[in-house]
């Protein structure tokens, strides 16, 4: 079926943004979505064709912006090939932006243990995140994991108030 339709008056369609033909929403968001979209110009352009004029699109992404681009370079996870089809920089994300109807209007960095742990847990043991030796893969892992997951918390939030955390919402509004 294309359409659900719940009891508490909930619809979910089964579309593409494209596809989409009423307007006016408040807010659009594309969380750990858009670097996986092959198509991001012709996406953004249709999020501003829906938005209201007061919208927000709130995009959310691993960004290239970042320490952890920096610091691990082609042993990032983030880079996740093939399933990332695009990673972005903040100056890349306002040119689309700008280049789609919207102003970057402002960016947000995000960074948790959960992008810093397992990258250190890969880097220094070769685990990878769903290996069941990660510190996230039992209780058991978690607890001898413990003072190495308030660290990571630790630099994660120093990352982030310096602009330099793994993550990034990027806050977009239309043009007028």
């Amino acid at each position: 079926t294309d359409t659900i339709l719940y009891k508490n008056g909930l619809t979910i369609l089964k579309k593409t943004i494209h596809e989409l033909e009423d307007g006016g929403f408040n807010l659009i968001m594309l969380n750990h979505s858009f670097e996986h979209i092959s198509d991001p110009f012709e996406t953004l352009a249709s999020a501003a064709r829906l938005l209201a004029d007061d919208g927000v699109c709130l995009i959310r992404v691993p960004t290239v912006s970042s320490f952890a681009w920096e610091h691990y370079k082609e042993k990032w996870l983030s880079l996740s090939a093939p399933q990332h089809f695009y990673l972005y920089s903040i100056e890349s994300m306002k040119y689309m932006a700008e280049r789609s109807g919207f102003c970057l209007d402002s960016v947000i960095y995000d960074c948790n243990i959960h992008q810093i742990l397992p990258q250190e847990q890969f880097i220094k043991n070769n685990i990878l995140p769903h290996d069941k030796r990660a510190y996230n893969a039992s209780v058991k892992n978690y607890i001898l994991n413990f003072p190495k997951i308030i660290k990571s918390q630790k630099i994660a939030e120093e990352l982030n108030k310096k602009n330099q955390g793994e993550n990034c919402a990027f806050v977009l509004k239309k043009q007028h």
